[in-house]
């Protein structure tokens, strides 16, 4: 019964496997949404080309990693950029930033330790969307967990995470 059972899942397996049904390339039939076209095939090309870098900005409300075409750049060039905000192509798409206007870059430093980021803001903190979009901008050139230290001018310094 057992022997019996076994050939008869067996049969079937080589039936479903062996349907004659051939894999095709990937057919496109309507243009993706905007949160599939934020990280597309760049996202593996970032990994392997050192001009090509993520910032994260914001789609309604999350952190979403955006490919930008920078070449080699440091903590702080990078950073500087992702304080500029979303091009008018990111906003018009969704795309926004929690970080305000009135943030400015002091430092960003590579230590042994991490990176130690300065930011003055006018002794105002900022909130956690702009702390993750800080902390996994700096997580991103190889994708590896870093210590992100934020020293904000006039508050209390903290240990950001990137929960992308």
């Amino acid at each position: 019964m057992r022997r019996a059972l076994t050939i008869a899942v067996l049969a079937g397996l080589l039936l479903v496997g062996g349907c004659g049904v051939r894999p095709s390339g990937m057919i496109t039939v309507a243009s993706a949404p905007v949160e599939a076209q934020v990280m597309t095939d760049d996202q593996v090309l970032s990994e392997i080309d050192p001009n090509v870098r993520e910032i994260y900005l914001l789609f309604r409300g999350k952190v979403t990693p955006v490919v930008r075409l920078l070449g080699r750049v440091d903590d702080a060039t990078l950073l500087r950029v992702l304080l500029v905000g979303p091009t008018q192509d990111e906003r018009s798409a969704g795309l926004s930033t929690a970080l305000p206007p009135s943030a400015s870059l002091v430092s960003a430093e590579r230590t042994e330790q991490g990176v130690v980021v300065t930011v003055a803001n006018g002794g105002m903190p900022l909130g956690r969307p702009a702390e993750q979009q800080i902390a996994c901008t700096l997580m991103a050139p190889d994708h590896t967990e870093v210590m992100v230290f934020l020293y904000e001018l006039g508050t209390q310094s903290r240990l950001l995470a990137c929960e992308y």
